[in-house]
């Protein structure tokens, strides 16, 4: 091999080990950049949901000690009409009440009912208030639910909170004769665990 030869051998080869490091390095350069990608949208998701969280304690705290009216009127699957006061003075205890709306959360609302049902099989007084536009709608939403929780359509929405606050999720509390309302507590499908401990101290 010449001269000439070796230096564009030499040429060649440096140009090879270039690319290479080129090559290489560009790639972990797009591996630790999308592991970044990643760890910021954790970061954004987890900022989200502490955001969340605190909004439910706030309307939580809020929601709490208000009175309900009594003379609600309440139509059940099968058109039978009854009123908030006639219902509730049925127990001599206190009842859980979750109430929805047909723009709250699908998953949510799921998520409620399944603790609901276990309730309600401990013979526990519960119950689910729901609000819709009209009666069929509300009728095709329990159809759906399959559930063996006493449910009831109300045409007005129900207003147990502040005047400035406005839920597009359910919410459930406990009342008695007094109407007052207390343990109000916002089912967030986000936060099984929370759902857990809540529904599970109302046994």
């Amino acid at each position: 091999m010449n001269y000439k030869s070796l230096i564009i051998f030499l040429l060649i080869t440096i140009n090879l080990i270039l690319l290479g490091f080129l090559y290489f390095g560009n790639r972990d350069f797009k591996q630790v950049n999308v592991s970044l990608r990643e760890k910021s949208y954790e970061i954004e998701y987890l900022l989200q949901k502490n955001e969340l969280l605190q909004s439910c304690f706030t309307i939580e705290t809020k929601s709490n000690h208000h009175k309900i009216k009594d003379d609600i009127e309440l139509i059940s699957i099968q058109h039978d009409t009854t009123t908030f006061l006639s219902y509730i003075s049925q127990f001599d205890r206190t009842v859980i009440v979750l109430y929805l709306s047909n723009n709250d959360c699908h998953t949510c609302i799921e998520e409620a009912y399944k603790y609901l049902e276990d309730i309600v099989a401990k013979n526990i007084p519960a119950m689910v208030i729901a609000h819709f536009d009209h009666f069929h709608n509300f009728y095709n939403h329990y159809l759906s639910l399959n559930s063996d929780v006493p449910t009831y359509w109300v045409s007005k929405p129900l207003q147990v909170f502040n005047q400035e606050v406005r839920y597009n999720f359910p919410f459930v509390f406990v009342t008695d004769t007094s109407f007052v309302v207390r343990r109000f507590y916002i089912p967030k499908s986000e936060f099984p665990n929370r759902n857990k401990q809540y529904f599970y101290s109302l046994y």
